[in-house]
């Protein structure tokens, strides 16, 4: 049988009806059942959800960044971060990454990345410098280069052909990064005397005079036909400075 105890407190006299409310949950002590009071999710000194996150790298010790604000360098735990995604960064000797985790509410997720060196391969139908903030790394003609993890900004440069363009590249530890170029167009102006039929690199371009035709730069190859006067062959350097000029004296 339960017993009941009742505080008494003094009121006046008379009657009065008595509600008993439980402060427990007398049904989630019952075999099988479950409570009916949920438990809250966790939260931080304000009240807002949380989630935690374990931070490892190889080689350890990289300085570790949330959103912007460091936390101290791996191994590292991170016990309250606000649900929702957040931008971790690692930096080291070996090398930066940047990654986007996603924190769940009363969760404790793991990260665990490996900082060591990746390669680039740029290719192009002509040689390109390749340079990093002003330094130069290499050329599209020695094949792979050794660079660290993260986001790379690589400026290619031709000189002789008036060329500079910068691309980025995201460097994965131990992965090659290719990355192919495609040239831009130059122009060209092509005249003959009397006139000739022209090909630039084998594709018909039509009759003299010709210009501001859009060539891709570098060096093409012009042929000048004419069905009485035969042919003449020459080349020609298109670069992105100016207009190219090519001229044919078929008379001669």
């Amino acid at each position: 049988m339960s017993k009941l105890s009742v505080l008494a407190r003094d009121v006046a006299l008379g009657e009065f009806e008595v509600a008993l409310r439980p402060t427990t949950d007398f049904a989630a002590l019952l075999p099988g059942a479950t409570s009916s009071q949920e438990s809250a999710p966790a939260g931080g000194a304000d009240g807002a959800a949380t989630g935690g996150l374990d931070i490892t790298s190889e080689p350890s010790g990289a300085r570790v960044t949330i959103d912007g604000t460091d936390y101290g360098v791996t191994p590292l735990a991170v016990p309250d971060l606000p649900v929702g995604r957040h931008t971790v960064r690692l930096e080291s000797d070996a090398g930066t990454l940047e990654r986007s985790v996603q924190v769940e509410a009363g969760v404790t997720s793991s990260m665990v990345e490996s900082i060591y060196a990746g390669f680039v391969a740029v290719f192009a139908p002509v040689q390109l410098e390749l340079l990093q903030e002003g330094r130069r790394i290499g050329t599209t003609e020695d094949g792979r280069l050794m660079l660290a993890p993260g986001t790379h900004r690589i400026q290619l440069v031709n000189e002789r052909l008036a060329y500079r363009a910068e691309v980025t590249l995201d460097v994965l530890p131990g992965e090659v990064t290719a990355h192919s170029v495609e040239l831009p167009d130059g122009r060209l102006s092509v005249t003959a005397d009397p006139w000739a039929e022209v090909t630039v690199d084998g594709e018909p371009m039509g009759r003299t005079p010709l210009t501001d035709l859009p060539v891709t730069i570098g060096t093409r190859s012009v042929i000048f036909s004419h069905p009485e006067l035969g042919e003449r062959r020459d080349t020609v350097l298109v670069t992105m400075a100016g207009v190219a000029e090519v001229h044919a004296d078929l008379a001669r």
